[in-house]
């Protein structure tokens, strides 16, 4: 199965709870935002399951990440399932002894509106 390309509606879980955002996914290729922090990265697919590595940078004074840190950048290597709406991920934090981060993502619209 495939992720569909589109606009997803994401949150976040881990150490604090995440202000979710929005990402589009296009070829396998995902690029998203939410008020504080950007993202961008792959999503490699096999059957229903899918790993992917995402660089989150903040793009804002006193962005605080949903591990706790305040701004800079850093990389997510994550891993999950793929369904027919949406998908799930998950993977450790990039802090020492923080919890791992959960994502879900949620089909909300076709690239071509």
């Amino acid at each position: 199965m495939n992720i569909k390309d589109g606009f997803y509606k994401v949150s976040f879980h881990a150490a604090l709870p995440g202000m979710g955002g929005i990402v589009v996914v296009r070829e396998n290729q995902v690029q998203g935002a939410d008020e504080k922090y950007l993202y961008s990265g792959v999503l490699n697919i096999r059957e229903d399951n899918v790993t992917s590595s995402i660089t989150v940078a903040a793009y804002t004074s006193g962005a605080t990440s949903v591990f706790g840190t305040s701004g800079g950048k850093f990389e997510l290597q994550l891993t999950g399932q793929v369904s027919g709406s949406g998908f799930q991920l998950s993977g450790a934090s990039p802090i020492a002894g923080q919890p791992p981060i959960q994502i879900h993502g949620t089909f909300i619209a076709p690239i071509t509106l």
